[in-house]
């Protein structure tokens, strides 16, 4: 099990359960701890997810070939960033965009961080990338903001 799965208090019986890099309301890891993958064919040859949100049931179903589908334009924007970049490529964007903007390079928790000035400082960063993300329309911008929202 590794350090993702434990802070996230998976079962240690999941401990081969693949974790999407997209955070999304709906996940469906509850469903997978639950015995969801158990369910689907072992010799799927096209795994259709129609409501793929994270895509995290995509992940860990075993097929052929993938098509993911979701009426989320953001979250299909996410899936060709996720196909069409390195993950070096995607971190080290992620990396620029907290330099370039002055985001938080360490945990900011509600209630756990107190430091007024600190917040009112990251807000107005967070809030430049935005204002960047809705004028330019950048996948990795928005990946960004997911991080910090």
């Amino acid at each position: 099990m590794n350090l993702i799965q434990k802070t996230l208090g998976l079962d240690p019986s999941l401990a081969n359960l693949k974790i999407s890099p997209i955070f999304y309301m709906g996940n469906k890891r509850r469903l997978i701890s639950q015995g969801l993958i158990a369910k689907f064919p072992k010799d799927i040859s096209t795994f259709y997810d129609v409501f793929a949100g994270s895509a995290i049931v995509s992940m860990n179903v075993q097929a052929n070939s993938y098509v993911l589908n979701d009426l989320d334009t953001s979250l299909i924007d996410l899936y060709q960033m996720f196909r069409e970049y390195s993950s070096d490529e995607i971190i080290w964007r992620v990396e620029e965009n907290i330099k370039e903007f002055g985001l938080p390079t360490e945990r900011t928790k509600r209630n756990v961080y107190f430091d007024t000035d600190k917040i009112s400082e990251y807000k107005i960063a967070y809030n430049k990338l935005r204002e960047r993300y809705n004028k330019n329309h950048l996948i990795t911008d928005f990946y960004t903001l997911m991080f910090f929202s």
